[in-house]
């Protein structure tokens, strides 16, 4: 029984003796297992998990529940910042479950992430114990192991790299700038309190 094309040159079919499925090399058939989108349960259940937070947060925070309006409150954040959280994380969410739109994904682990790990940091800072900052801290690698061994179909192509051979060039150059800005910051900070 055939399950679908992996690629150009591979697909799936029943073996026939169990339950399992191998696939097929144009070549011939092997046991192997295919390259592409396919994710171990295991690795299906982080990824899913990342996802299923951000939604579950977005209802949480446009809802306004009291679990998060203590805990922000006790932050120092207004509460109007779990608007704009729950406004953000319904299309983070929607375009992690969403096929291709590589460039979205992209943008979208990235919001994830720094959501948790500001999250994290927050409570770091407010000097909460380690019940109240492991949360965002776990879904920070959830959201890291789900960016970085997803499948090949949910990532960006490889773009060719024009400056390959010039790498450590481009970081110098990079750190160079970021540090000539950071001084014209230092030396042009305002005095005083902001006009009203």
């Amino acid at each position: 029984m055939h399950l679908g094309c992996w690629a150009h040159n591979f697909a799936y079919r029943h073996c026939g003796s169990c339950r399992c499925y191998v696939y097929e090399e144009r070549r011939g058939w092997s046991n192997t297992k295919p390259p592409g989108d396919a994710l171990p349960n295991r690795l299906l259940a982080v990824d899913s998990s990342c996802r299923i937070e951000l939604a579950a947060g977005a209802l949480w925070d446009l809802l306004r529940i009291e679990y998060v309006r203590v805990a922000l409150t006790h932050l120092g954040y207004p509460l109007y910042v779990l608007i704009i959280l729950g406004v953000w994380r319904i299309p983070g969410a929607l375009t992690l479950l969403a096929p291709r739109l590589p460039r979205l994904k992209e943008w979208a682990y990235a919001g994830a992430f720094f959501d948790y790990t500001g999250a994290m940091a927050s409570h770091l800072l407010k000097g909460n114990h380690g019940s109240q900052w492991i949360g965002p801290a776990i879904f920070s690698g959830f959201t890291l192991l789900s960016w970085g061994l997803r499948p090949a179909s949910r990532k960006l192509p490889n773009a060719a790299r024009s400056s390959e051979g010039n790498l450590g060039i481009s970081w110098a150059v990079s750190v160079l700038t970021v540090a000539a800005m950071l001084v014209v910051a230092f030396f042009t900070l305002p005095k005083g309190a902001p006009p009203q």
